[in-house]
């Protein structure tokens, strides 16, 4: 696994699901530039930072791959998606699954039609995913988000919350004539 410096949730999150059976190995990425807010200027650079960092992992000798920076898969489109998975596909050697093109893939498979976004990302990382989503076949019926200015937000980012905070806002805010309720984060 490919993990953002900043998420302590993912690692914990793959422990849950695997049985002993499945050793896990992960590495920090973090970008090599210092950037106030997310942007298309620092997900360029994580990103080629993860590119890089993927090849020590190849050392471990795993099976597949995971990159675990959700906004970092989907703010330039699923193509560039597509392009990133492959690089960093080629980079370690075995497949990696990027988070945009696993969501894409989940929702296709569960054949839903309609969805409420929820995200603890402020405007930018939201604007950018429902651009990313409109690509997709499905009816975006809600799309909430972190509305506090980004200064305010950066303070105390929703995905800090407990898991009884980010569930009540998920009840809040979820649009109630969707199909699913789509939670495109992963920390």
């Amino acid at each position: 696994m490919l993990v953002p410096a900043g998420n302590t949730t993912f690692e914990p999150d793959f422990n849950s699901v695997f049985s002993s059976q499945v050793s896990i190995h992960s590495h920090r990425v973090i970008a090599q530039r210092s950037h106030a807010y997310e942007s298309y200027e620092s997900m360029n650079d994580i990103n080629e930072e993860a590119v890089k960092e993927v090849e020590k992992l190849a050392r471990a000798g795993v099976h597949f791959g995971a990159y675990g920076f959700t906004t970092a898969t989907f703010y330039r489109g699923r193509v560039f998606a597509e392009q990133l998975e492959q690089r960093l596909t080629q980079a370690l050697g075995v497949p990696v699954v990027v988070p945009a093109l696993a969501l894409l893939e989940a929702l296709a498979y569960l054949k839903i039609k309609k969805i409420s976004v929820v995200t603890p990302y402020p405007e930018w990382n939201n604007q950018t995913l429902k651009t990313f989503l409109s690509e997709a076949p499905f009816e975006i019926v809600g799309l909430k988000g972190d509305e506090r200015s980004k200064e305010l937000a950066k303070k105390n980012y929703l995905w800090h919350q407990l898991p009884n905070e980010a569930a009540t806002f998920i009840k809040e805010v979820s649009h109630k004539g969707a199909d699913a309720i789509v939670l495109p984060y992963t920390a």
